[in-house]
């Protein structure tokens, strides 16, 4: 299946390239900058209008990218905590052992 990402942009590109051959047609080709400006004006406005279902598609998928990002980054920073919370223990436990065995006369 293809990517809500790559859906939207090919279909965006497919209304400029249908506004640009149709102005082109009309007879605006002529200037080629005013063809440029009026086909990338239309081909946005059709495309907010027409292309509303996949533009939230693709935005759907970039917030569950985010929020999955997130959670990971979360994660991570959770058990790094956890790690030193471990590593700070453990030097307490060497220490205390330490400090027994000097006490000891060992």
């Amino acid at each position: 299946m293809i990517s809500p990402a790559i859906r939207y942009t090919l279909a965006r590109i497919t209304v400029f390239l249908a506004c640009l051959l149709i102005f082109w047609l009309v007879g605006i080709r002529d200037n080629p900058l005013m063809l440029l400006l009026v086909a990338t004006t239309v081909s946005m406005l059709i495309s907010v209008i027409l292309l509303r279902a996949m533009r939230e598609d693709f935005a759907d998928q970039l917030a569950h990218r985010v929020e999955e990002r997130t959670e990971r980054k979360q994660a991570r920073a959770a058990q790094r905590r956890k790690d030193e919370v471990l590593d700070d223990e453990a030097m307490e436990d060497i220490e205390q052992d330490a400090d027994q065995h000097r006490r000891s006369g060992h």
